[in-house]
């Protein structure tokens, strides 16, 4: 390879980081610019969270954005040599030397060998140092203002965002508790009530399903309260229903009890009063045991 050209090479890579080190200076004061913005609206709204993820995600995309243009804008190998003309003055040698390339003669060659005799004693480092751009110093301020933003501008909440998140919260827990008292009402007590009672199974079920999309934000809170009303107002006529019938004697069980007493009653009527009487000790005995 023509020395000329790693040489240029050497010049174009020093000059990309000095390049990158101004981009990157420059989108750090853009991210602490931006990231103070950021931090007082997230105090003045806090329905846009807290503000560290997004301040984070600015710093980053500053240095990747800088990396990114630095390697976009790399300077070319023409570029280096007119910038090294420039910087050196060496009056268009290196520029020129590297624009006659391929071209033979001999002032031709003798202008490629002054431009590699320039190059040679080259430093890079004394010629292109890595001097940071002016606005650095803007730079340390600007993150001082953010670090003193992000640490003591209180929480403002403009719109009262806080306070309607902690009413909503306590409405879902209101609505909870309803949920789980209509669930206590509607469970029934043994597997036989279930079996006794569809329309309680049928009620249990219908609260689990309200429950579910209570849950899963299926239905609104009005909705879910009208729901429950009616459930409960259901559940209630079906329990007094069901206590009415449990109030009635069931007869099943008693029919000798019941044969007794109407003995009894014809013993009287024919007018046996020794079997009458022997039926009616019978009768006080299981009364006192409590058989009746």
């Amino acid at each position: 390879m023509d020395p000329l050209h790693v040489m240029l090479r050497r010049l174009s890579h020093r000059l990309a980081l000095q390049q990158w080190a101004q981009f990157s200076v420059i989108a750090l004061l853009c991210a602490a610019c931006s990231g103070i913005g950021w931090v007082l609206l997230t105090r003045l709204f806090p329905v846009f969270g807290d503000p560290a993820s997004i301040s984070i995600a600015l710093f980053v995309a500053a240095f990747a954005g800088a990396a990114g243009w630095a390697v976009y804008r790399r300077p070319s190998l023409v570029k280096a040599a007119v910038l090294a003309d420039k910087r050196l003055g060496l009056k268009e040698r290196l520029s020129s030397s590297l624009e006659m390339e391929g071209v033979e003669g001999p002032m031709i060659g003798a202008l490629h060998d002054d431009a590699r005799s320039r190059l040679e004693g080259l430093d890079y480092t004394k010629n292109f140092p890595l001097t940071p751009p002016r606005v650095l110093r803007w730079v340390g301020a600007s993150l001082m203002v953010f670090a003193l933003v992000y640490a003591l501008f209180p929480q403002l909440d403009l719109l009262g965002y806080e306070e309607k998140v902690a009413e909503a919260k306590v409405k879902k827990d209101a609505i909870a508790l309803h949920v789980e008292r209509v669930k206590e009402a509607a469970s029934p007590v043994n597997e036989e009530a279930l079996d006794v009672s569809p329309v309680m199974a049928d009620v249990a079920a219908k609260v689990e399903a309200l429950a579910d999309d209570l849950t899963g934000s299926r239905m609104t809170e009005k909705q879910a309260l009208a729901e429950l009303a009616k459930l409960t107002d259901e559940l209630q006529k079906h329990r007094d229903a069901m206590q009415q019938q449990q109030a009635k004697p069931k007869m099943a069980g008693d029919l000798n009890k019941l044969n007794m007493a109407k003995e009894l009653a014809k013993a009287l009527q024919d007018g046996r009063m020794d079997d009458a009487v022997k039926q009616a000790q019978e009768l006080k005995a299981k009364l006192a045991q409590g058989e009746m």
